[in-house]
């Protein structure tokens, strides 16, 4: 039985009430150019003239970056996931339209920004169509993402097979990896940040054990 990535928008709706937008219809998200955008950086220098020094007075206006957003597939995730030089990796797939996948977002940020120093990498990949890339940059823009991310690439049930077989499609979907890539959780729904914490730190510390593995 084929899987994919649910857009119903009235199914969507009554789903995000469960914490989670389950699959019911096959999308094909084709990729049509190179989806790359790179912020500007740096600053902006602005000349403001005057007699004789209009060289020495300058204006300089700090541009902000927009995020990095990558299309990809699934086996270019896993690959991502083994380049990353990190102690545990979170790999969260979410989608603008998916309610449970904002709520859950800011703990996400909040996870990689205490954890970073003790070696958390994130990643995050989209699930919108590649049309909507806007979107998803203004998303992340909005959220204060500062670290590239990617945009789902090819048919759902081929990235659905490559991440993990047992994942039905739903969304948001998380997974998290060792140091050696090895997929140590795995799991559909939105989730508390406790939960999310204790799956990271289960993963850091390497035998501390908790007693609860349910969703919010």
């Amino acid at each position: 039985m084929s899987r994919e990535i649910q857009r119903n928008p009235r199914v969507r709706d009554l789903q995000a009430e469960k914490g989670f937008a389950r699959p019911t219809r096959l999308f094909v998200l084709a990729l049509g150019a190179y989806w790359s955008l790179v912020g500007c950086g740096g600053t902006l220098e602005l000349s403001a003239p005057t007699r004789g020094k209009s060289s020495e007075h300058r204006i300089e206006t700090k541009v902000q970056e927009s995020p990095i957003v990558v299309p990809t597939t699934g086996e270019g995730i896993l690959q991502a996931v083994r380049d990353l030089d990190a102690n545990v990796v979170l790999l969260n797939v979410w989608a603008t339209w998916c309610r449970p996948c904002r709520e859950e977002f800011p703990d996400i940020l909040r996870l990689q920004r205490e954890y970073q120093d003790e070696g958390l990498k994130v990643i995050l990949v989209s699930g919108d169509f590649d049309t909507e890339i806007r979107e998803v940059i203004a998303f992340l823009a909005g959220q204060g993402v500062d670290f590239p991310s990617y945009i789902k690439a090819g048919s759902d049930m081929d990235f659905i097979n490559a991440i993990n077989p047992e994942w039905s499609g739903a969304l948001p979907a998380t997974f998290i990896y060792d140091a050696d890539g090895t997929m140590r959780h795995f799991w559909e729904g939105k989730v508390s940040y406790v939960k999310f914490e204790q799956s990271i730190l289960e993963v850091l510390r390497k035998g501390v054990k908790w007693d609860s593995e349910t969703t919010e």
